[in-house]
């Protein structure tokens, strides 16, 4: 490849470095509409501001189909290097990748247990909830009030919530101003 390379590349996820897309927001949302428009796509990302293209998809052929089509779009694109950029199974670059897979297994499997549990209410919400009660208690509670420790609870509450909440908000349109990132959902 030329000018475009990977930045970094997991099972499922891929981050392209694409000069071009430095400083040009309409690029990356020509990039993102397109991509969004491809099977197999969970969710697309662009920044102008950093020239990265971040794509979360389904299975490596569809990786393999994505980096294909964006070929009109990025000249400078070498579709046959892709399946250089996706480990193959058992290789020593896949160690990482097997490894954080058997991490988010774990946490999966705790996530349902603890769903189970509760009638339905899973981490994603328990996590944050707790988080901003420990802000909370802390405002109120507390007779010497040490700002950073609630504020930073109650914002990394908010925060956390909406990490584990993000696939509800990848369904719901995308707004970006002109040199924030681009995220166009699917129709």
């Amino acid at each position: 490849m030329t000018g475009i390379r990977v930045a970094h590349a997991i099972p499922g996820r891929v981050r392209l470095q694409i000069p071009a897309l430095k400083g040009n927001p309409t690029l990356g949302r020509e990039l993102a509409e397109h991509v969004w428009s491809l099977s197999g796509v969970r969710w697309v990302e662009t920044n102008p501001t950093t020239g990265s293209l971040i794509v979360l998809y389904e299975t490596p052929a569809e990786m393999e189909d994505i980096a294909a089509s964006l070929a009109p779009l990025l000249p400078d694109l070498d579709a046959r290097a892709v399946p250089e950029w996706l480990a193959a199974p058992g290789s020593a670059d896949s160690l990482p990748a097997l490894q954080t897979e058997r991490v988010g297994a774990f946490f999966r499997t705790v996530n349902e247990r603890v769903g189970s549990a509760t009638g339905g209410t899973d981490l994603a919400f328990l996590v944050p909830a707790a988080l901003v009660f420990l802000g909370l208690q802390r405002l109120v509670f507390v007779e010497k009030l040490h700002v950073p420790q609630w504020y930073d609870l109650l914002w990394f509450g908010l925060g956390t919530f909406m990490m584990f909440n993000a696939a509800a908000a990848a369904r719901g349109p995308a707004v970006a101003g002109p040199d924030a990132g681009s995220s166009v959902p699917s129709p």
